[in-house]
């Protein structure tokens, strides 16, 4: 495995664009170091991305940035026999439980991997899953995961009165935006001006 870009955000999180080839064919994946997620990307998208700025290209052994345990982890998502998310794929199916759905409850679900299949009654689920692990839940409750969606909104109005220099590919580019900038405020003598995200 070689990282052949980064990012790094002002708070210091970094993404790392991850590459891979086994049997002439190359796979890469985008790793968040924060959130610890890993998605795919292909090489247009990749390519792009480098245009566009959003990676600062490199070309590292993974083995220089990750301990043994990160680095054994980071090659599960590249297995074939994984779902590209770190997880085994295999189907299940939980019957005879309390599954909650919007609008109440259903009583089986089948998955296979992060993919929910189907929802509805026990019987049903039974029915079309075919080869299948089958788990009893015994009436117990199956909740979906709970994600903290959030904003920063104060943060976030502060920065419509910042020089937005995201994307800049120079530093003479920055000094234009910077201009315009300016032109548009017009702040007064001796105020602070701030601006932001220029990866530099």
């Amino acid at each position: 495995m070689r990282i052949s870009g980064i990012f790094e955000d002002e708070e210091g999180n970094a993404r790392y664009l991850i590459e891979r080839e086994s049997g002439g064919a190359k796979t890469r994946m985008i790793y968040d170091e924060e959130n610890g997620r890993m998605d795919s990307v292909g090489p247009e998208e990749a390519r792009r991305m480098f245009e566009d700025g959003e990676f600062e290209p490199c070309s590292l052994p993974a083995s220089e940035m990750f301990f043994p345990d990160e680095l054994e982890r980071l090659a599960s998502f590249f297995a074939p026999e994984y779902g590209g998310c770190g997880m085994k794929t295999k189907k299940i199916v939980l019957y005879n439980g309390k599954i909650a759905v919007p609008g109440g409850f259903a009583s089986g679900i089948a998955v296979d991997g992060q993919t929910i299949l189907s929802v509805g009654s026990s019987e049903d689920v039974l029915a079309d899953c075919g080869a299948a692990e089958k788990i009893d839940l015994g009436g117990r409750l199956v909740l979906p995961g709970f994600n903290d969606g959030h904003m920063h909104f104060l943060a976030y109005a502060l920065s419509l009165e910042q020089g937005d220099f995201t994307g800049s590919s120079s530093l003479a580019e920055v000094r234009s935006r910077f201009r315009s900038f300016l032109d548009r405020t017009k702040p007064e003598k001796g105020e602070w001006i701030v601006g932001r995200g220029w990866n530099h």
